[in-house]
């Protein structure tokens, strides 16, 4: 009963992943966007506030017990998932995940960035009743310890991130220049990284090992991270173009319903998305030529998706990771437990959207053996 009134409430009052933003940040995200918030949404922006106001408390009791053990803190170069945004990323990473010698960001550190350290036990345990069953956007299964992306910690901690035009698309050129990075002065920059770069030691104190972090965002930032993290390993998953851009038709349309405080036309979303992936694609194409054999693996979703253990295999001996015989049981088990997840179901493309789709990933067609 409890979850049948949560799911009914949720697209009315639903703060999303801005659920663990303080206070100021959130005043400064409203003027940010000129306070361009649907009277409608007015609810929700209540509902943020007050969980602003708390979190706003906590995060300076956190930052006086914590912030100067975490500042010390060297984060060991991460496993990076590479790929756009409907490509398998998170089925990579749930199954990447499973290797108890790395660790990982979780839904609810993603979206408590600035205070799951003091936060997250005692928060996970009583409300694990109140969190949806599965994502907005698919049938994913979620409870708050599934690996999620560092994308969302970086919007709360920052907010200089493209994740933030899904609330206010109509700001979504400015949101944009956050995530290719090459745009920004060198101030911009810095706060960029400051953030990141805080999520990422608060995680490396809590667990004192590797992690591995999965963001289609980071597809456009390879460059910048190669820079910052040179010894870093990839796994770069691709699937047939025609099938992410239909699975992103189905995705943007529940994301925007249920997280966006303005409306915006979906033509404007669709070539966002052609824009995005272009030039995300371009950077990558450009900068891969630049990792070491053994610090790169490609995968294609729809082999990882037929024959996920013979994949992830691959995976540990192309990056020689360590031995995978240590966690393939737990593989195999976890495995298991996916035989009742149901696919959303595929929108028809039109003629026009294929030939823009083939323009866009050509290369992708050519390279991964896609049929044009």
């Amino acid at each position: 009963m409890v979850n049948n009134f949560w799911n009914a409430l949720l697209p009315r009052i639903s703060p999303s992943f801005l659920i663990g933003i303080t206070l100021g940040d959130f005043g400064n995200l409203l003027r940010q966007n000129r306070f361009a918030v649907e009277p409608r949404q007015a609810m929700r922006v209540l509902v943020i506030s007050c969980f602003a106001l708390i979190n706003t408390l906590i995060r300076r009791r956190e930052e006086k017990l914590f912030g100067s053990s975490v500042s010390q803190m060297e984060v060991r170069a991460p496993l990076f998932i590479l790929g756009a945004g409907r490509c398998g990323t998170t089925f990579l990473h749930n199954l990447l995940s499973i290797d108890q010698r790395y660790a990982f960001p979780n839904y609810y550190q993603v979206r408590n960035p600035h205070t799951f350290l003091l936060t997250e036990r005692f928060v996970t345990r009583i409300s694990a009743s109140l969190l949806p069953k599965k994502r907005v956007q698919d049938n994913v299964n979620i409870t708050w310890q599934s690996p999620d992306e560092d994308e969302f910690a970086i919007s709360l901690m920052t907010l200089h991130s493209p994740l933030l035009s899904l609330l206010f698309p109509h700001q979504r050129q400015f949101y944009d220049q956050y995530h290719l990075l090459d745009e920004l002065t060198e101030l911009e920059r810095s706060k960029w990284l400051q953030g990141w770069m805080s999520f990422l030691r608060k995680l490396t104190y809590k667990y004192r090992r590797p992690l591995i972090l999965k963001s289609p965002w980071h597809l456009g930032r390879l460059k910048t991270i190669l820079e910052i993290f040179p010894g870093a390993k990839f796994v770069h998953i691709v699937r047939n173009p025609y099938h992410v851009f239909q699975s992103f038709l189905h995705s943007s349309e529940r994301l925007y319903q249920h997280w966006s405080f303005q409306q915006i036309p979906f033509e404007h979303i669709v070539e966002a998305w052609f824009s995005r992936h272009q030039r995300a694609y371009d950077i990558f194409f450009e900068y891969r030529q630049k990792i070491p054999r053994n610090c790169l693996c490609d995968v294609r979703f729809e082999d990882l998706e037929r024959h996920p253990v013979a994949q992830i295999k691959e995976i540990y001996n192309t990056l020689e990771l360590p031995p995978f015989s240590n966690v393939k049981p737990h593989l195999e088990r976890y495995l298991k437990t996916l035989t009742n997840y149901e696919k959303n179901v595929k929108t028809e493309l039109t003629a026009e959207l294929k030939r823009r789709i083939l323009k866009c990933y050509l290369r992708s067609f050519e390279e991964y053996g896609y049929e044009i």
